[in-house]
């Protein structure tokens, strides 16, 4: 089941990413995201974004993912998710979240000039996931969800 898991990943391009910043005051955004063969979850950001500024002091966050029919409001499908989020800075990793990014987005060309020092103010960050629900009517039925921890 955690390649259905993985597929879904794939097809969805936006995530729901939840922090904290250090009052403990929640912030949601939304972010453009790939995803690698181990699950990681890759996005490029602004680093003066208020999600940039609260995973640098909380790397802990919470995220989902989600789709249906719109005609039927049918074929639901999502993931809520926990994880640890760090900014990628390795020339090789940046590479890793780069292929991951450009499968759903091939005019989006990152390079790691774009997110190490970049006078554009953008870094890239990995989220590991360290649990995820995953919710498939198709798959396995309408109100039935699978718990995976990682």
């Amino acid at each position: 089941m955690r390649e259905d898991l993985l597929d879904f990943l794939k097809k969805i391009k936006l995530l729901a990413l939840a922090t904290t910043d250090d009052k403990d005051l929640p912030w949601i955004s939304n972010v453009y995201f790939g995803v690698d063969a181990e699950m990681n979850l890759y996005f490029v950001s602004k680093k003066t974004t208020n999600h940039c500024l609260h995973i640098k002091k909380q790397a802990k966050v919470a995220f989902t993912v989600a789709s249906y029919n719109a005609e039927t409001d049918g074929d639901r499908c999502s993931i809520q998710g926990t994880g640890k989020t760090s900014q990628v800075t390795s020339p090789e990793e940046i590479e890793v979240g780069a292929k991951a990014i450009q499968q759903k987005f091939p005019d989006w060309i990152v390079k790691p000039e774009d997110v190490i020092d970049s006078p554009n103010h953008r870094e890239m960050y990995r989220i590991k996931p360290s649990y995820m629900k995953f919710l498939n009517e198709k798959l396995l039925g309408k109100g039935t969800s699978e718990e995976y921890t990682f």
